[in-house]
C-alpha cells in the first residue's frame, strides 16, 4: 500500500501547500520505498489526484520529489500532466531531488521543458552545487 505523507509549506504564516513524500506500508510502518521503479507512474499519479482532492480548497499549491531516472521519463510528465488537468486549482510542482544518478544536463533540461509544457512548475530540490570554473 503507498500513500503520501507530507510537510507543511507557508507564505508568511498562512498554510499554502504541502510537500509530499511516497512512503510504502511495510510490516505496519510507512517506511521509504527502496525501488520506487516498481510503482507505475500512472499509480503515483491517480494517488497525487486522490491525495490532491481529500485537502481542504484553500490548499494552493503540492510539491512532489522525483529522482533524476523518474525526472527524465516522460511518462511521469504525462500522468503528472493528467494529474493537473484533474487538479486545476492546487498547482503541482516537481523537485528534482540531490539523488545523482548520472543523467546529463541536457537531458534534464528537455525533462525540465516537458513538465513544463504540461503546466506543472519544476524546482530543484536541496540540489548539490556543481562546481563551475569562471573566466
Amino acid at each position: 500500500m503507498l500513500r503520501f505523507m507530507s510537510q507543511e509549506k507557508y507564505s508568511a504564516r498562512e498554510l499554502i501547500g504541502y510537500e509530499l513524500f511516497l512512503r510504502e506500508l511495510k510490516e505496519g510502518q510507512w517506511v521509504f520505498p527502496k525501488d520506487f521503479g516498481k510503482f507505475s507512474q500512472k499509480d503515483i499519479a491517480s494517488l497525487l489526484v486522490s491525495t490532491i482532492k481529500s485537502l481542504p480548497d484553500s490548499i494552493q499549491l503540492v510539491s512532489l520529489n522525483l529522482d533524476q531516472p523518474q525526472f527524465i521519463d516522460s511518462q511521469y510528465a504525462t500522468e503528472l500532466g493528467a494529474a493537473q488537468r484533474d487538479c486545476p486549482d492546487t498547482q503541482i510542482i516537481v523537485e528534482l531531488t540531490e539523488h545523482k544518478y548520472g543523467i546529463n544536463i541536457g537531458q534534464l533540461r528537455s525533462a525540465a521543458s516537458a513538465l513544463q509544457q504540461q503546466r506543472l512548475w519544476v524546482c530543484l530540490d536541496d540540489v548539490a552545487p556543481v562546481p563551475m570554473i569562471l573566466p
